[in-house]
């Protein structure tokens, strides 16, 4: 069973995304988070498999180096590409 964390901004996206994972065998969606403080608290108490992140949530490159940082062997996998080159840039450079 492979764990999902979701990481999003946008409550219908993030819950909506988390419904359709949870529909498929051998995805187990154990939590959501809308921001860098709850996504780092997530990942130390859910332990995930994988990170889904919403590159358009706020300070996602900073969200993206605290997984990495928390649990280096969680593959965090960029779910959206935000409009701010900056974003982009940052998570590239974290990993």
């Amino acid at each position: 069973m492979i764990r999902v964390l979701i990481v999003a901004g946008i409550w219908l996206y993030r819950e909506g995304l988390a419904h359709l994972l949870a529909q498929h065998q051998g995805l187990s969606v154990v939590g959501t988070a809308s921001d860098r403080s709850q996504a780092t608290s997530k990942v130390g108490e859910l332990r995930p498999n994988v990170v889904l992140l919403d590159l358009a949530t706020p300070e996602s490159g900073a969200i993206l180096r605290d997984v990495r940082q928390l649990a280096p062997a969680v593959p965090v996998v960029a779910i959206a590409v935000p409009d701010h080159e900056e974003e982009v840039l940052s998570c590239i450079e974290a990993g």
